[in-house]
C-alpha cells in the first residue's frame, strides 16, 4: 500500500476492515438476502383453519419434489385432537394455497410431516451433523402478520436446559415462525425453529436436522396411525416412562435441610433453587428446595404431559407451642396435598394415605392419580409426604409427574420415597 492508502486505513480502521475479503466470507446482509433467494419458494406458511378462519399460523418447508413438508407437531395439532373441525392449509409467499394431509408425528420432538401439491420449488437439503459453535445461520418463517422473513444469528451449540436435546441458536425466533427452516450459508437445514426465551433477547432453540431425517425414515417404513391423537398420546406416555427410568437408573444428589436428608437432583439437567424465609417476626422459618427438569411435551393448549417436579420445605418452630405448631405444619400439608386438575381434562382424582416407616421415622404418604379423560391409560400422579417427627422441625415434600403409565411412576415413587431421611441426631 502506498502512504496515502495506510493513513486513510488508519483513519477508517473503526469502520472498515482494511484486509482483502477471503472467498466465500461474503457481507452478512449479502448471505442473507442469497440464502433467502435460494429457500423462499420450498417455505410456506401453514394455517389450522375452521369455517375458512384462521386458528392458528406456523411454517413448514419443502423436503422433496412429492410435495412432502415438515413442520412442528404444535403447529398441527388442533388438527390432530380435532380434524373433523380443523383443517390444514399452506401458503406460499406469492399467495398460492392449497390443502395439506398429515402423514406422521413426532410428539417428543414437535414434529409433523405433512403432504402438500406443491411441487414445483426445489426442495431443501437436511444437514444431519450439527455446525459449529459461532457458525452464521438463518432462520426463515411467517412471523405474526409480516410475510415471508429472514433472520440472521449464531449457532451455539445444544442446549444445557432441556430434557430433550435442542439446538441454542442466538437470533429471533418470533411465534408464525414455528417449523420454519434454520439453514446454513450453503442453504442446508441444520434445524427447525420451535421455541424462544420470553424472558431473554435472541436465545432461541431448534430441532436438530437428525430427527427430522428420523422422522422421514421411519415414515417411509410404514403406515399413516389410524389416529393420530392415540399415536400422540402413546408417543407422550412413551416419553414420560423414559424420562422416570433415566431418573431412577442416575446417581442421586441429596440436599439437607435441618435434620432431614432429601433427594434433589436426580438426573443431569436437573435444576434445583434453594429459598429461605426467616422473618424476625415470624413464629416459624422456612426453607425450600425446589427442583425440575424441562421436559414437558406439548399436546393441545391444555394438555402438556411430560413433567417432573420435587420440592421440600422445611418449618422450623420458634415460638409455638407444640399443638400448636402441629396444627400449623398440618394445615400446610393440607393446602400442598391438594390439587386443582380441570374436570374437562381429568377423571376424578384416586387418592389413598399412609403412615409409612421410612429411613429415620415415621412420614405421613398422599398418593393420588387422575387419569387423562381422553386417555386413561396416562396419569398425573401427585405425592406428598410430611414428616412426623417432633415439634421442632418438620418437612413437607411434594412430587408431581404428569403424564405417566403407573406401571413407570410406582418403581421411581417407591425409590423416592426411599430416599427420604430424618436424621435426629444431626446438628
Amino acid at each position: 500500500m502506498s502512504l496515502l492508502q495506510n493513513l486513510r486505513c488508519f483513519l477508517l480502521l473503526l469502520l472498515v476492515a482494511c484486509f482483502p475479503a477471503r472467498a466465500g466470507d461474503a457481507p452478512s446482509s449479502t448471505a442473507a438476502r442469497t440464502v433467502f433467494e435460494q429457500a423462499r419458494d420450498a417455505v410456506v406458511k401453514v394455517r389450522s383453519t375452521v369455517a375458512d378462519n384462521n386458528n392458528s399460523t406456523g411454517t413448514a418447508f419443502l423436503l422433496r419434489a412429492d410435495g412432502l413438508m415438515v413442520t412442528n407437531y404444535h403447529v398441527v395439532s388442533d388438527h390432530v385432537f380435532d380434524p373433523a373441525i380443523y383443517q390444514l392449509r399452506y401458503q406460499t409467499h406469492d399467495g398460492r394455497e392449497g390443502p395439506l394431509t398429515l402423514l406422521a408425528i413426532d410428539v417428543v420432538n414437535d414434529l409433523a410431516l405433512v403432504k402438500s401439491d406443491l411441487t414445483t420449488p426445489k426442495p431443501l437439503r437436511l444437514r444431519t451433523s450439527p455446525p459449529e459453535k459461532g457458525d452464521t445461520a438463518f432462520s426463515l418463517g411467517y412471523p405474526l402478520n409480516q410475510g415471508i422473513t429472514v433472520t440472521e444469528g449464531t449457532f451455539n451449540g445444544i442446549s444445557e436446559d432441556f430434557y430433550r436435546e435442542h439446538f441454542h441458536f442466538t437470533g429471533a425466533v418470533n411465534p408464525g415462525m414455528s417449523g420454519g427452516p434454520v439453514v446454513d450459508r450453503a442453504g442446508e437445514v441444520i434445524g427447525m425453529n420451535v421455541s424462544h426465551r420470553r424472558n431473554a433477547q435472541l436465545v432461541s432453540f431448534l430441532v436438530p436436522g437428525r430427527f427430522i431425517a428420523a422422522l422421514l425414515e421411519s415414515a417411509a417404513s410404514g403406515k399413516p396411525p389410524a389416529s393420530f391423537e392415540h399415536e400422540a398420546w402413546s408417543q407422550a406416555g412413551a416419553h414420560t416412562a423414559n424420562l422416570l427410568r433415566d431418573a431412577s437408573a442416575a446417581t442421586w444428589q441429596s440436599r439437607t435441610l435441618g435434620n432431614f436428608t432429601l433427594p434433589a437432583e436426580q438426573m443431569p439437567r436437573m435444576q434445583c433453587s434453594r429459598s429461605v424465609s426467616n422473618e424476625a417476626t415470624e413464629k416459624t422459618e422456612s426453607e425450600s428446595v425446589s427442583c425440575t427438569i424441562k421436559s414437558s411435551l406439548y399436546l393441545t393448549d391444555r394438555l402438556m404431559p411430560g413433567q417432573l417436579s420435587v420440592s421440600h420445605t422445611l418449618y422450623r418452630n420458634r415460638r409455638l407451642p407444640a399443638p400448636q405448631f402441629a396444627r400449623f405444619i398440618q394445615a400446610q400439608f393440607g393446602v400442598a396435598a391438594s390439587a386443582m386438575l380441570k374436570e374437562k381434562d381429568y377423571k376424578p382424582m384416586q387418592c389413598m394415605d399412609r403412615i409409612v416407616a421410612l429411613k429415620g421415622g415415621r412420614f405421613k404418604a398422599v398418593l393420588c392419580a387422575a387419569a387423562y379423560r381422553r386417555h386413561s391409560q396416562l396419569n398425573d400422579t401427585i405425592l406428598r409426604v410430611l414428616s412426623l417427627t417432633d415439634g421442632k422441625e418438620a418437612v413437607i415434600t411434594k412430587l408431581d409427574i404428569d403424564g405417566a403409565p403407573p406401571d413407570a411412576a410406582l418403581p421411581y415413587i417407591e425409590r423416592f420415597l426411599g430416599s427420604l431421611q430424618w436424621n435426629p441426631n444431626h446438628k
